[in-house]
Parts: structure tokens; sequence; C-alpha cells
């Protein structure tokens, strides 16, 4: 994993800029506010607030020969596929000097925040918060891969979204940063948690319950138990005791 470095004044000053132009051209309309939301290798994270909604948008970065219209594009199939674990696609916008401006796109603001950002201390039941995290990430993981045949190559703290519901007892998953989602099965998908197991240590050290989440998602797409059992025996390699 590599670590993204913080955006220069400079580059938040132009994506800024591409952001106003974006709601002058477009929407006829000028934003509020615009504040920065956080940032990935190759981009900067917007909260963007006008009179009538909260939309995110996410600009290059200061390398101008990668575009975010690939990002786009696959973000609408995430989306498309598995809408419950994505934020909503909303437009692209490439002016027409974006050679050496860049281009941007906007999704809906969802009220999740980074899972790091989520104290123990914030769920009820704090015993069994890091058994629910692993159960719901292998449930979202397992939903994903079978209705999208991709997986996140980068499931840190960062590309994935929690938000506590129902007083705290119980967590919806969301994931970021779609342009870490490759092609693969679930044992690709479920060894870029394992194998690093401090990138998701709540997912190795409470693998049982990870596996339990794995096999619901499965059987909420159609899997039968002992299908999706057999699917995911591979986890043994990472415990005996499954």
């Amino acid at each position: 994993m590599l670590k993204a470095h913080p955006l220069k004044q400079a580059e938040q000053e132009r994506h800024n800029q591409l952001i106003r132009d974006f709601f002058k051209e477009i929407r006829g309309e000028e934003p509020t506010s615009i504040v920065l939301h956080g940032n990935g290798q190759e981009k900067g994270i917007y909260k963007v607030v006008t009179p009538t909604e909260q939309l995110l948008a996410a600009a290059g970065s200061i390398d101008l020969s990668r575009k975010l219209l690939p990002e786009y594009n696959l973000l609408n199939i995430l989306h498309t596929s598995a809408p419950k674990f994505f934020p909503r696609p909303i437009a692209h916008y490439a002016p027409k000097d974006a050679n050496s401006r860049g281009d941007l796109f906007l999704m809906e603001f969802l009220p999740h925040v980074d899972v790091d950002y989520i104290k123990p201390s914030d769920f009820q039941k704090q015993g069994g918060y890091f058994r629910n995290l692993a159960y719901e990430i292998g449930r979202g993981v397992a939903i994903v891969n079978y209705k999208t045949g991709r997986f996140s190559s980068e499931p840190h703290d960062g590309n994935i979204l929690v938000k506590l519901t129902n007083e705290g007892q119980a967590i919806d998953i969301k994931f970021c940063d779609v342009i870490q989602f490759r092609q693969g099965n679930l044992e690709d998908a479920a060894q870029s948690i394992l194998e690093d197991k401090f990138m998701r240590p709540e997912c190795f050290r409470f693998i049982g319950k990870f596996r339990k989440g794995l096999v619901q998602g499965m059987s909420e797409c159609g899997v039968n138990y002992d299908e999706a059992m057999q699917n995911t025996e591979f986890l043994k390699q990472y415990n005996a005791i499954l």
C-alpha cells in the first residue's frame, strides 16, 4: 500500500476552480462551499455543498497524464451491479483544456466515515464490534464479488466506509476508491484481506466471523449453504480451526 502525499495548495486551488467551472458551465449555479475531504494517490476528494444538496467531487492529481473518466465509468459499473455498497455516480466533467487542467467526477455524499474513525466505544456492544466488522466486511466482499466479478486490491481503512445503525448495534459497509478493484474470484478477494493481517486485523483475528459473512453474502446471491461453505474451504490455510 502506497501512502498518499498531501495535496499542495496550488493543486487544491486548481481542483477548486475545476469544481466551480463544472457547476457554472453545466449546472448554471455556484456551490456554497468546497472543502477538502481527503486525497488518494492520484486525486483529491472534496465535499461540495450547494443550496440543494451535498456531493463529493474527485479531481485528478497534478500528474495530468492520468484521467478520471475510467474510474467514473468503473464506479458506474460497480454501482449498477451492487448499489448498496458504492456511492452513486453523478457526472463526469472534462473541460476543453482538460489536458492542462485535468478532469473530475461527482458522486453522492454518504453519511459514512473511514472505518478507522469509528471507536469501539461508539458501539453499544463493544465486545462484538470487531467481530461484527469482520462479518460485515466478509458479507460485502462476497456480494460485490459475485455481482461484479471484482474485488478491492487495497482494502485498507481509507477504502472502507462505515456507518453505525440501529443505535450503534449494526454496521453498514461501503467501499470506495473503485480504481483499486480488480477482476478475480472470491478467493482472490479474501486473500487481498488476509495476506496482510495488519491491513484488516479484525478479519484475520476473527476469521470465523469473516467466513460467516462470506457465506451469508453468497447466500444472498443465490448460493446454497453447503456450496458456500465449500467455496470458503481455502480459508483453512489461514486458520486450521476452520
